[in-house]
């Protein structure tokens, strides 16, 4: 009795120390690989949706237009109407913009008042925004214009506005928005300020932000709630750690949502709409599409370190997300006392795998199975 009491003992002291070290992130360099691992053995590109789709401002797009238009980067901001038009042309449910129209466009404000007016289209269109810690760069007006829009846009999203409330938000001061002709027309946003692991490793995505008292959904969770029947809106409170992040299950790579040239899709609208024939790609490929549109060329993309790729696109890693927001495909993690116990379960049996396993070359491997699961 006394040799079993102070197994149990030995025991619950191990797990309460192999515990307090988890919490402290001591395991983390080697969970951190050890989940990268189960990453890439479990992506499936071929169960990534299709529905989602990358419209991408390419080198190929770059070539066009500098040559053909004369166009140097950046682009009059009216042509990012076409691509609206063409999207609500072909009965795509909802388009991203995963770029940041901060200033006035170089073409003048007429070009931005171009863009501004396509915003009010019949499909949901979602601007970019970013989260700030300095309250200096955006001014009181705007704030209070972004404001105002957020507590119309969460009044008629109750998912949304929930689910921000239920889970824990990094606090912001301050938000980068579009210039103010864009803002004054624009009604949905989305934070494009990613969460990276202390590693530099994308695994997890915050879904919103708080700019003061206000939420801010991210950019793939405010396209999923505009576009998404409130009857079918899931519960994803129960996949969030304990600092409100998700963990995202990633489907593939580099192309694993089907990319599009923004070239290709401006000049297929421009025909379309001068009747001068079929164009290069038909509108109908996008019917019930959830599009991004962003920037994809050598030196003006963001990449995203991720368990599958070092340089991920950022428009692909919001994809992904946006993937597992739709089919609740997240992956959930055990809470606190439910790890203590997978511990505990997890030290007893490694304390007493010596006196089951009596072959000493069998123990070592035996004991690293377990220290592995425990992981």
């Amino acid at each position: 009795m006394q040799k079993l009491v102070a197994f149990c003992c030995i025991v619950v002291a191990l797990s309460a120390a192999a515990f307090f070290l988890e919490e402290h992130q001591f395991f983390s360099g080697l969970e951190n690989r050890l989940w990268d691992l189960r990453v890439r053995a479990t992506a499936t590109p071929a169960a990534a949706d299709r529905r989602i789709k990358l419209i991408v401002v390419d080198q190929h797009s770059l070539d066009y237009f500098a040559e053909a238009e004369g166009y140097s980067w950046p682009w009059p901001r009216a042509l990012y109407s076409y691509v609206i038009r063409f999207l609500e042309r072909g009965g795509a449910k909802g388009v991203a913009f995963d770029m940041l129209y901060t200033e006035h466009s170089f073409w003048g404000v007429e070009d931005d008042l171009t863009f501004a007016k396509s915003l009010d289209a019949s499909l949901p269109v979602v601007l970019a925004a970013a989260a700030l810690d300095d309250e200096r760069v955006t001014s009181p007006s705007r704030l209070a214009l972004f404001r105002r829009a957020q507590e119309a846009q969460l009044a008629d999203r109750d998912f949304v506005a929930r689910f921000l409330t239920d889970v824990p938000l990094p606090p912001f001061v301050s938000v980068l928005l579009p210039e103010w002709n864009i803002l004054r027309h624009a009604r949905l946003f989305g934070n494009v300020r990613a969460t990276v692991d202390d590693d530099g490793v994308f695994r997890h995505t915050q879904p919103g932000v708080r700019i003061g008292s206000t939420p801010l959904a991210s950019l793939p969770l405010m396209l999923y709630a505009a576009t998404t029947p409130a009857a079918e809106q899931r519960n994803l409170a129960r996949f969030t750690d304990p600092q409100g992040r998700l963990a995202i299950r990633f489907f593939g790579p580099e192309q694993t949502y089907e990319h599009f040239s923004i070239a290709d899709i401006i000049k297929s609208e421009q025909m379309l709409a001068e009747g001068l024939g079929e164009p290069s790609i038909s509108p109908t490929r996008f019917k019930d599409a959830l599009v991004f549109v962003s920037v994809g060329a050598p030196g003006l993309f963001d990449s995203h370190p991720t368990p599958l790729s070092a340089t991920l696109l950022g428009v692909e890693y919001n994809a992904n997300i946006l993937d597992n927001l739709l089919h609740d495909s997240f992956v959930s993690k055990p809470s606190a006392p439910v790890r203590a116990l997978q511990i505990l379960i997890f030290v007893a049996l490694a304390a007493a795998a010596p006196l089951f396993i009596r072959r000493i070359r069998l123990q070592a491997p035996a004991l690293a199975a377990l220290v592995l699961g425990v992981l």
